[in-house]
């Protein structure tokens, strides 16, 4: 997959990195992520803002590939907001 890094101005990074601040009470570690992903196909082609976040864990996509399940429970919490921050909610 050829690379791709989404505006930091885009409005709706903007609009997660606020829940993301607001529900962490922290600002996120913004870089560059060095794997192969669908994001070009969605950013170039797609035309549409992309952000990668997930669980911490270990092995990716490996038989034995893990991750914190405290991620998962935060993470979840996270997309709420997000979602219901999105709707106008």
């Amino acid at each position: 997959m050829k690379p791709w890094e989404t505006d930091i101005d885009n409005r709706h990074v903007k609009q997660f990195l606020e829940v993301y601040t607001g529900y962490f009470k922290k600002s996120p570690e913004i870089k560059g992520a060095s794997i192969s992903c669908d994001m070009a196909i969605y950013g170039e082609q797609g035309k549409m803002p992309v952000i990668i976040i997930g669980p911490r864990g270990g092995n990716i996509h490996s038989s034995d590939e893990w991750v914190l399940l405290e991620d998962i429970y935060s993470l979840t919490g996270l997309f709420a907001m997000m979602i219901q921050h999105h709707c106008g909610g």
